[in-house]
């Protein structure tokens, strides 16, 4: 993240004064650059003394900040914790809105805690509110670790056991069939009572290297796949999954219709959403709902250039309509309680 001197630069004198004033510090420089200098040098220690008395709602955002390494997206940051209103050098020193902010991002950009810019993304160029880092420093030595996200499942969200299944392994081999006899997707969908959509394990075979540039069977990968004990080739297809930056969850999900040339980073979104659910304790029973909740309020831009809900286009196949807008963030699926188990190398989400 950028530091003190670049947050500040760019700013002009009265600005750095009210900076100064609101945490105490006596500030009789003339000139922009010795102002500067003062603040990076006395800044982070009156930081650290007075940060356990700012508002809960600036403790709040200062706390997401944290918890994404210092930035978030500045659409994402407003949407939460309020708009920073656009005035003046005149109009603020005539109307003083640090002294009533009207949101905890207002109050947080006037004490220099909040900066804005601009930073290079694999999306392009993408504006977030980012902590200069002497004060991220000084912010993450004070704050607790972060909470998981979500909370237990309820006795009435746990109260009917599913047990896993590896059934997936049954339906892959009848899908290398059905792709063997070329059968057509209509005939494909009536083939089964499909745990997953034909064309979603389509995809996680030809992850696995088991499908040709034709989607047709590769038969020596598709004989060791079936002659494999059931352990080992369920591991298979968990192995070619997980890194895979071709399968893509969302281009696959059933009731969805993709439009336009936009893309997405499907494997980025995979790994973020594994570090939502490694974030719940293991060995009991987490409630999915409360998880999605937690990840809607703290971070929903985790698959979507910053702040962006609108220029992709999924249509909703059954009613026809098109799915944009922060409004229809959850309107993509629905998951019920789980149980989280883990160790060093896994772990394992259980449908309630």
């Amino acid at each position: 993240m950028p530091g003190l001197a670049q947050s500040l630069e760019g700013q002009d004198l009265g600005r750095l004064r009210i900076l100064a004033e609101l945490w105490g510090i006596e500030l009789r420089a003339q000139e922009i650059r010795s102002a500067i200098q003062l603040l990076e040098e006395l800044l982070p220690q009156a930081v650290a003394d007075g940060l356990a008395a700012l508002p809960a709602e600036a403790q709040g955002a200062l706390a997401a900040l944290s918890a994404q390494a210092g930035n978030l997206p500045w659409g994402q940051f407003v949407r939460n914790f309020g708009e920073l209103r656009q005035v003046g050098p005149g109009r603020r020193d005539k109307e003083a809105p640090h002294l009533h902010p009207a949101s905890a991002t207002e109050l947080l950009w006037y004490r220099g805690l909040v900066g804005r810019a601009f930073f290079d993304t694999p999306q392009g160029l993408l504006e977030f509110a980012y902590v200069p880092d002497e004060l991220l420093v000084v912010l993450e030595a004070s704050q607790p670790a972060s909470p998981p996200f979500g909370r237990p499942a309820r006795p009435e969200e746990r109260a009917h056991l599913r047990p896993a299944t590896d059934r997936i392994l049954d339906q892959a081999c009848s899908l290398l069939a059905a792709l063997r006899m070329g059968l057509n997707a209509e005939q494909l969908a009536a083939a089964e009572d499909w745990m997953l959509a034909p064309e979603a394990l389509q995809a996680m075979l030809a992850a696995a290297d088991m499908l040709d540039g034709k989607g047709s069977p590769i038969p020596e990968a598709t004989r060791r796949f079936l002659e494999a004990p059931r352990g080992q080739a369920l591991n298979t297809l968990a192995n070619a999954w997980l890194p895979s930056r071709e399968f893509n969850e969302l281009r696959l999900l059933p009731g969805l219709q993709v439009e336009g040339s936009w893309e997405n980073d499907a494997f980025g979104a995979r790994h973020k959403v594994l570090t939502f659910a490694r974030s719940a304790p293991a060995g009991q029973w987490w409630s999915i709902p409360a998880l999605l909740a937690d990840v809607e309020a703290r971070n929903p831009d985790f698959q979507r250039p910053a702040g962006d809900f609108d220029s992709w286009y999924l249509r909703d196949v059954a009613t026809g309509e098109y799915l944009r807008g922060f409004a229809h963030w959850a309107a993509v699926g629905k998951i019920r309680g789980v149980r989280v188990e883990r160790d060093a190398k896994q772990f394992r989400l259980y449908p309630d």
